[in-house]
Formats: C-alpha cells, structure tokens, sequence
C-alpha cells in the first residue's frame, strides 16, 4: 500500500503547521508522483486499468455526493481515475448524488455505503436516523456567503434587516436561519432551488451562494463584483465546515479497515487534484459529460481554486475533524433553536488522536 504511507505521511508532516515542512511535502509528494508514473509506466498492469477492476476479490463500495457531479467533488473522482481506490483493493462506484439520489436518505436506508455529507446537517440528524460517523474532513471553513444587491441599498450588515432573502431549500438553508437569528436581521425568505435568477432579476435583494459554485454564477451572468456586498459567513461567527465523507456507525464497525482505506484513498484523490489542476479539471468534466451534465470549464476551473481554499484553510490540518470544529457547530445549532446530536466528539470522528 504504497500511497497510503504517501498520504498518512502527508498527513503527519502537514500537522506539524510548519510552512518549510509544508513545502517539504508538496515536494515530496510531487518527487513520489513522478517516481510512481515511471514505475507504473514500466509494469503489465497499466494505472488505466487498475482503475476499472473486474476482480471478484475486491471490495465494493457505493459512494454518493450531496450534489450532481462537479469540481466540488473533484478527489473522489480523481481517487478513482487515478485508481487510488483499486491499489487499496477496493472497486469504488459513485453514485449520481442530487435530487434523484438524495445522499443522506441514500446512506441511511442503504442505498449508499458511503456519502459526502455537510457536517451541520449530520450533526441536527434526528436520533431516529441511523447514526453516521465522520471518516474524513474535506473542507475545513465555510464557504457560504450572503450575496447582497448594493442598488438596494445594501451597504452594511444591518442594512439586511427586513430584505428579501433567497435561501436555499435544504442542507444549506439552517446556516442561514441562524445567521438571520444571530443579527435579528428579521429577512423575509424566499425558498428557492439552486439558481441564481432571482437575485439578478431583482425579486430577492440577497441570497445565499456557495463562493466555490453560485457566486461565481453570478459574475458569468454578468454581475460585477462591486455591485454585490459579501457576507462570508467564515467571518461572522459561523464557521461551519462543510463536506465531510461519512458512513453509518455500523458499517464502521463491522469494517473498520476498508472504511480508513475509503478515506485515505478519497484524500490521496484531493491531494493529487490539488497538485495537478489541469488534469483533474479534465476527469471531472469527462465524469459530467457522461452524466449529461453541463461542463462549464472556467466554472469548474473557479470551483476546483475555491475547493482547494478550503481544504488547506487550517494550518497543519488535511482531512481531519478538529474538535473545535465539532463543539462550534454544535453550539451554533443550540444557539439557532435546533437540537444537536448528544453524540460525542470521540464517537462521531473514531480516527481522533488517543
């Protein structure tokens, strides 16, 4: 398992928040990429075809993003192009996630072994759910923001008292619920999908957008950057981490070792993307146009940037829960009038430091 001391190592020497270890190990894993390609380039077996295996003896895994394919979830693709799942003896199938496979229903009743989930939403899960367990951090800040229409006289947080605002139906729309508490902003909502149109036709004079995905719809469409005010909610007290892999406690249990072989593989996949942007850009949007969706290269191009802001925003943290991450959002759910998991921080993230 030659990539996954790669990866753990990676792991070891980014916690150490050194910026020349960090450095170090960019190196490192770059040397390591370019040793490995020679070497794979020289064997029977080619890289393209451990990626696709046929082999009865591995394992198979389900594995569903919260949303329809997109740089959002570029690791888990590359990790299996690149065949990171198939070294680790695992045949990976990624399910379409969005509205035709809800991931969180998806994992819950079995349909899915494994799921990219928001950390808020698993977290408010009602306790008649199965409980799911955290395998692999992938972001590890907020990326919401409040986008605001300055020509409505918007110019200051404030300002938003008593405006129209588009959020989300969903996973996203209890982040801003509590931002709407927190500052008594009294907002009248609007529920929307996921289109920006509202906002730039003028029928709402705020909404919530993702800065990896809608905020830059926005400008595509044509919206100038000082026409909008940005509220980014990773600088107002809701810093909430968002996509996280996860699986329920009981398949964890019953398969502890392929669950840390799925993790490890899916942040191999994010390590490479990071690394070689171009490439993943092109295994991402191969994966969407043979789902029949869209692919919007410059888009992707933002998100995948975007992605990986958040994925390296903690110093000496990759793929990790950090318990203050756990206590915030918990607390932030208290706070907003729900009810937080009663579980504990070293039950919900089992690969936390003894």
């Amino acid at each position: 398992m030659e990539y996954m001391i790669v990866v753990n190592g990676f792991r070891t020497l980014w916690q150490s928040g050194s910026s020349l270890a960090r450095i170090g190990v960019a190196l490192l894993c770059s040397v390591f990429m370019i040793f490995s390609a020679c070497k794979r380039d020289n064997q029977a077996t080619r890289n393209d075809e451990a990626s696709k295996p046929h082999n009865s003896s591995l394992s198979v895994v389900r594995i569903v993003p919260k949303w329809e394919d997109q740089a959002q979830f570029a690791g888990l693709y590359v990790a299996k192009e690149k065949g990171f799942f198939a070294r680790r003896e695992i045949d990976a199938e990624i399910l379409p996630g969005g509205t035709e496979l809800l991931a969180m229903p998806a994992l819950n009743n079995g349909e899915a072994d494994f799921a990219i989930l928001h950390l808020l939403t698993v977290l408010k899960s009602p306790a008649t759910q199965p409980q799911l367990v955290n395998l692999a951090q992938i972001s590890q800040k907020s990326s919401l923001i409040i986008a605001a229409r300055k020509d409505f006289g918007i110019n200051k947080l404030v300002d938003l008292k008593y405006k129209r605002i588009g959020l989300w139906k969903g996973d996203y729309q209890e982040p801003s619920l509590i931002f709407n508490r927190k500052y008594h902003l009294e907002m009248d909502i609007i529920n929307i999908d996921s289109s920006v149109n509202l906002l730039i036709s003028g029928l709402v004079e705020a909404m919530n957008v993702m800065r990896y995905n809608e905020l830059h719809q926005l400008y595509q469409a044509g919206m100038d950057e000082e026409d909008l005010l940005l509220f980014p909610f990773s600088e107002l007290g809701l810093n909430i981490p968002e996509d996280g892999l996860y699986t329920t406690e009981q398949y964890y249990l019953a398969n502890p070792d392929l669950c840390r072989d799925v993790a490890d593989a899916l942040m191999e996949g994010w390590l490479y993307a990071i690394n070689n942007e171009e490439e993943a850009l092109d295994i991402v949007l191969e994966v969407m146009r043979k789902n029949g969706l869209s692919a919007n290269r410059p888009h992707q191009k933002w998100m995948l940037k975007e992605m990986k802001e958040v994925i390296l925003a903690r110093p000496g943290v990759f793929g990790s829960l950090e318990k203050n991450s756990f206590d915030e959002t918990k607390s932030l759910l208290s706070e907003g009038g729900y009810s937080p998991s009663t579980i504990s921080y070293e039950r919900f993230y089992p690969y936390v430091k003894k």
